[in-house]
């Protein structure tokens, strides 16, 4: 094939083509070396999770792709699958951290992606511990388990000795949380959630009071006086006796600051 008296070789993927410019001869070159399109990034997750990087460059001639961990070649082996620009490692393990390559190449040249892989790691450590809980007596309630761990632990609960059963009353929930409706004095105690992994157990005490609702049996009511009086306003409530009760005055919506120089409001305590 000849264009003005000019062939044209293919070589591969390569167009190369000579053509008269003013009587000048150009050479053209149809390639490329390779170019980022997807990255691998920094990543952490917990043992036993899957792990799925995947990089992709464009070039010519088409680039291919070999992966590295550690300065090392990584190929598909056991948990380790690869195809092309995809990294796929099924139930990672803390051997399976570290720095990881991505390599895309052609005839001219090579890039790198580089991440590092962080698997977490560690036993059930509850912060704070343990918690106390006060609810109102009839109403629903939550005691919550949130352990700091990885893997992710298996999560018990149990009263005293005995494993708490669920029951139209008493349930787990999905996130571990132990409800409790329309509670009662017998409900009060201490519940104690257990979490474990492979890397060890820890346990938490969330102690439960059940207390009379406060209510209130004197409130303010509507009065009419002249500028420049003065007028006392009586709030009075009944509440369980093991509980302290603060009191807080709102004018307009707004919280009043009895403590504020100048304020001509006062507050009265019987």
């Amino acid at each position: 094939m000849s264009i003005m008296g000019e062939e044209v070789e293919v070589v591969e993927e390569y167009k190369y083509l000579g053509v008269h410019l003013d009587n000048r001869l150009e050479w053209r070159c149809n390639s490329a070396l390779p170019q980022w399109v997807r990255m691998i990034n920094d990543t952490q997750m917990d043992s036993g999770e899957k792990l799925q990087w995947e990089c992709k460059a464009i070039g010519r001639p088409r680039p291919t792709y070999r992966w590295i961990r550690n300065g090392l070649p990584l190929t598909s082996q056991g948990r380790v699958d690869i195809v092309n620009g995809e990294l796929t490692i099924n139930k990672v393990q803390q051997t399976d951290s570290g720095m990881y390559q991505c390599v895309a190449e052609n005839k001219y040249g090579a890039i790198y992606s580089n991440a590092e892989l962080k698997i977490l790691a560690s036993p059930p450590v509850f912060v704070p511990n343990p918690i106390r809980v006060i609810a109102t007596l009839g109403k629903d309630v939550s005691l919550e388990c949130k352990p700091r761990a990885s893997p992710k632990p298996r999560i018990t609960w149990r009263r005293g000795d005995r494993r708490v059963q669920p029951n139209k009353r008493i349930m787990v929930l999905r996130n571990n949380t132990l409800k409790i409706v329309n509670s009662s004095r017998a409900d009060e105690g201490n519940y104690v959630c257990r979490a474990e992994n492979q890397l060890g157990s820890a346990e938490m005490t969330a102690i439960l009071w059940v207390k009379e609702a406060m209510r209130v049996v004197l409130s303010p009511s509507r009065v009419e006086v002249t500028v420049g009086e003065s007028v006392v306003l009586s709030c009075k409530a009944t509440h369980d006796t093991s509980l302290d009760v603060a009191f807080q005055w709102f004018f307009n919506q707004k919280p009043i600051d009895f403590q504020q120089e100048g304020s001509h409001f006062e507050y009265i305590q019987t």
